[in-house]
């Protein structure tokens, strides 16, 4: 064993008391929600939740994007997201006068990427943002909440929750010992689990390997596999870019880069990675290094490699401070690596559950 891993171990074993108690803490908040005691709240429109019970990098984004790209051409879609990071408060339908400094880079890359096929929402406050779309946008009939498993005021009327396949939940502990904000066992509460990031190729064996460790704590949830497909490698300035490069200064702001850095690693394409935090924005010396870091690189056919979070993200400080670099973003895709038309007829019959609900 490592001296990393020991110390990792140790620690742990220290903290898991503190997990204990913080997970117990969450437990007593739910049971209160259960109960009725504390309030929760339907949305006026049909509502699908993905969020996680992990801190960060599960993959909410693009999955997001997975969900608008199905169902766009049969519903009128919103989205409604807290919008991390931004320098706004309340409730805001974006736009094209606002920016990510506004909404957040989430919410922004929803706006860039779909435009007027949706209406992209940023609101702390679920509940009552959720009205105010049902107000501002009453055609909309599909809202899309982005990270809202812990948000108990409000309850979204089908459940997602995404387990990362590198770090899934089952391995992990409570807050501080580990990342998770409560207890396993509150996977329980979702209408599906999707295991994400999985290798493209994954066998019946290990998916039922995974299921069974995913059952234990919620026995009764259907549980789908999920890989990300990479785009082409976009550039950020059109009219400057005549040839595509082979290798890359990755430079990223996510949760978790992992996958994609293992994705260019297999090319033999990654020269060089800046790692910053997530929804991470470059300040002006960041932005010196990845100049001075890029120049420095010893390769004939060099570029700059976002990921499509941290391009939504760029400010035109940052595009001024990059314009002479060959600067691309990558986009990702969500594909579901079995049962897609079960995972879709499960959301599309709880619709129609609400809705005969509704007219009763």
């Amino acid at each position: 064993m490592s001296s990393k891993h020991f110390i990792k171990g140790v620690l742990t074993v220290i903290l898991y008391p503190f997990s204990v108690l913080y997970g117990s803490i969450i437990s007593i908040i739910l049971f209160l929600y259960e109960k009725g005691i504390y309030t929760q709240s339907a949305t006026p429109i049909f509502s699908i939740g993905i969020g996680n019970i992990t801190v960060g990098g599960t993959g909410k984004t693009p999955h997001v994007e997975f969900l608008i790209s199905k169902f766009r051409e049969r519903y009128r879609i919103a989205t409604l997201s807290r919008g991390y990071g931004r320098k706004t408060k309340g409730f805001l339908a974006v736009n094209n006068k606002l920016g990510p400094n506004e909404v957040g880079d989430e919410p922004w890359q929803f706006f860039l990427k779909f435009g007027s096929a949706i209406k992209v929402n940023v609101g702390e406050k679920r509940v009552e943002a959720s009205q105010q779309i049902h107000t501002l946008f009453p055609e909309v009939d599909l809202l899309l909440m982005d990270d809202v498993f812990q948000h108990h005021a409000v309850r979204a009327d089908f459940s997602i929750l995404l387990c990362d396949y590198t770090n899934p939940f089952f391995n992990d502990f409570p807050f501080p010992a580990g990342r998770l904000r409560e207890f396993r066992s509150g996977a329980k509460r979702a209408d599906v689990i999707i295991v994400s990031k999985c290798p493209a190729f994954l066998s019946a064996t290990e998916q039922k390997d995974f299921r069974t460790s995913l059952h234990k704590y919620a026995p009764e949830v259907a549980v789908f596999f999920s890989t990300f497909i990479y785009g082409s490698y976009t550039p950020v300035f059109q009219s400057s870019i005549s040839i595509i490069p082979t290798q890359w200064l990755l430079v990223t702001g996510i949760a978790n880069p992992k996958p994609l850095q293992k994705h260019l690693q297999e090319q033999d394409a990654c020269l060089a990675h800046l790692e910053f935090a997530d929804h991470h924005e470059f300040t002006d010396k960041e932005l010196a290094l990845m100049v001075s870091t890029f120049n420095a690189l010893d390769a004939t056919s060099k570029g700059v490699l976002l990921t499509e979070k941290d391009y939504a993200r760029l400010n035109d400080r940052a595009k001024l401070a990059l314009k002479e670099l060959p600067l691309f973003y990558i986009p990702i895709e969500v594909k579901l690596l079995d049962d897609e038309a079960l995972f879709l007829q499960k959301i599309d019959l709880a619709i129609k559950d609400r809705g005969q609900f509704q007219n009763k």
